[in-house]
């Protein structure tokens, strides 16, 4: 089975949508953004996306002082949507 998608949220607004073989991979990519985000003064913060087809998680990098801002379910449905028809 494969691992859930994960969609990265960067602190200027950009995404990216990851596809990974195992979970092992999409562990080892998660903690190699989140030292990447720490050498750069910001925080990695996940959630997990409600109500999707695909199970699809998404992590927000963000000012380490201030709160993450979760995007909207709208938004991830857009997203999940696009890499939907991507694939196709």
């Amino acid at each position: 089975m494969n691992a859930p998608l994960l969609i990265l949220f960067t602190e200027n607004g950009t995404h990216a949508v990851l596809s990974f073989p195992d979970q092992r991979a999409r562990s080892a990519h998660l903690k190699t953004e989140e030292a990447q985000a720490r050498a750069r003064g910001l925080k990695l913060t996940g959630y997990a996306a409600k109500r999707s087809s695909r199970k699809a998680d998404f992590y927000v990098t963000h000012p380490a002082a201030a709160p993450a801002v979760m995007p909207t379910p709208k938004e991830v449905r857009a997203i999940l949507k696009q890499y939907k028809e991507a694939n196709r």
